[in-house]
Order: structure tokens, then C-alpha cells, then sequence
């Protein structure tokens, strides 16, 4: 029983711990000026050559926010994505993994770019050149996702010239990683849409 207890106690801690570790978090990115800076911009227009290899930083970033965030700020595009993929959950303001995907697009990261380029297409899709020209770009960097969507815009003529014919040829770049990954299985349904619609 007291085993049970303790177990209880140490799990509530736990829970405690990473609600205040939230709320500092976003405390501070609140008053990092940097990061607001990119509320209004655009993926293709902030992207930074050299294109900087993908590092797996998610899990290390959600047991400490605070060391992601001061090494995104310093320069580590992994890290900012690292801490915007945690930062998409449903308790986090999703103005704050923006404010990241973009900070980590800016410096060179790809992914980062199609993550924002897909968040306007959410949450501002008015936008419709900025988001179809950043698919375009990351696309153009054989990004998986990047492709998907790009082949999506493309094959409904979303922010730019619809180009189904096109879309089918990039559409298959979303299927790099094999058709398991979800990139693939959005794309397949995509080249789907297009065959029925020229039936």
C-alpha cells in the first residue's frame, strides 16, 4: 500500500513539475522579441541556405524546455523544431510552435519551413501564395511533406496555377520514405482525387 502511495506521489510531482516548467516556458518565449518577429512571416521568403540536416531533438526538448529554447535562440534549428513539436499539443498556444517552426525555417531547417508553411494554411488560409510558394520551395528539397502538399495545392490550383499533371510528378516525392509513412498515404489519396476527377 505504501509502495502504491509513493507511487502516486512521485507521479503527481511529476505532474506539477512540467506544469510549472510549462507556464515558465511560455512566460519566456512571451518576451523573447525574436520570436515575435516572425508572426507575419512568409516560409519561402525567411528560408536560409545552408539547408541543415535533420536531428531528432523532440523527446530531449520535452524533458527540458528552457535548454531548447536557449539553444533555438542561439542558433540550433533542431532544437526549435524539437520544442515546436511539443508544443502543438492541445494545452499549448499554437502561436508559440509557429513563432519555433519559423525561427528553425529561418535557420535552415526544411521541415521547419513546410510545418509553418502548413500551420498558415491552417490557422490564416488567406495566405494562399505564401503557403503554396513555401510547399513549392520545400518540395523543391525533396521534403516529403513538402511534396504532398505541394501536389495538393497544385492539383486544386490553391496560391498558384492549378498543374495536375505536375502535382502526380511531385506527388511522388511524398512517398520517399515508403508508403507506410503518412506523407505517402496523403499523397496516395491525393493522386486518387486527381484520377477521379479526369474520369
Amino acid at each position: 500500500m505504501r509502495k502504491i502511495l509513493n507511487m502516486c506521489l512521485f507521479l503527481i510531482a511529476l505532474s506539477l513539475n512540467a506544469f510549472a516548467q510549462s507556464s515558465d516556458i511560455l512566460q519566456l518565449m512571451e518576451n523573447t522579441k525574436e520570436l515575435k518577429l516572425f508572426d507575419n512571416s512568409c516560409p519561402y521568403e525567411i528560408y536560409k541556405e545552408p539547408e541543415i540536416e535533420y536531428r531528432d531533438y523532440i523527446q530531449f526538448c520535452s524533458n527540458d524546455m528552457q535548454l531548447c529554447l536557449n539553444k533555438c535562440i542561439k542558433g540550433s534549428a533542431n532544437h526549435c523544431y524539437g520544442l515546436a513539436n511539443n508544443m502543438q499539443s492541445e494545452k499549448w498556444k499554437k502561436v508559440y510552435s509557429e513563432r519555433l517552426f519559423s525561427m528553425s525555417c529561418e535557420q535552415g531547417l526544411i521541415t521547419a519551413c513546410t510545418n509553418r508553411a502548413a500551420g498558415i494554411m491552417r490557422f490564416n488560409p488567406e495566405r494562399k501564395e505564401c503557403y503554396a510558394k513555401s510547399f513549392k520551395l520545400t518540395c523543391n528539397k525533396n521534403d516529403a511533406w513538402g511534396c504532398t502538399m505541394y501536389g495538393l495545392v497544385l492539383s486544386r490550383g490553391i496560391g498558384l496555377k492549378k498543374n495536375q499533371k505536375l502535382a502526380l510528378k511531385v506527388l511522388k516525392t511524398g512517398c520517399i520514405y515508403g508508403t507506410d509513412d503518412e506523407a505517402c498515404k496523403y499523397a496516395k489519396a491525393i493522386e486518387e482525387d486527381i484520377s477521379n476527377s479526369e474520369k
